[in-house]
């Protein structure tokens, strides 16, 4: 299978939306490390697995954790496509020999992206004030 290959790595592509309520659609395509792919990776708390969300990915449901639709919505643009790698799309987690190839090339995945993004989750009255509390020091 593709995944096992650590040359290779799959690459969440989140179709644009001009609403942030409306449902992520996106595409999941293998590339080449070589080829140097733009993409964002994004690291997020998994959440509980019983609370799930569906998107729609290469026109087909899938059942992620609200933890990660929700920061995919954040992530999307109204007018251009956005490309991510998030561990529990682009890799087969049900797949141990793949998520264990491609937990070995984690580094790479990370030292090769454009930036990493890290979602804590959506913003609440206390977050807010913190981080108003860190521009004040």
């Amino acid at each position: 299978p593709p995944g096992r290959n650590t040359e290779m790595l799959r690459i969440l592509t989140i179709l644009p939306a001009a609403d942030l309520t409306a449902p992520v659609q996106c595409t999941l395509q293998q590339h080449a490390f070589a080829d140097d792919p733009l993409y964002t990776a994004l690291s997020y708390a998994w959440g509980d697995a019983k609370e799930t969300q569906t998107i729609i990915c290469n026109g087909a449901s899938l059942q992620i954790r609200t933890s990660l639709e929700v920061a995919l919505r954040h992530l999307r643009y109204a007018e251009k496509s956005v490309s991510v790698w998030a561990d529990a799309v682009c890799i087969n987690q049900g797949d141990v020999e793949e998520r264990n190839a491609q937990v070995s090339v984690m580094r790479d995945v990370h030292s090769k992206s454009l930036d990493t993004v890290v979602w804590s989750g959506e913003a609440s009255a206390d977050s807010d004030a913190a981080i108003d509390l860190l521009d004040e020091l």
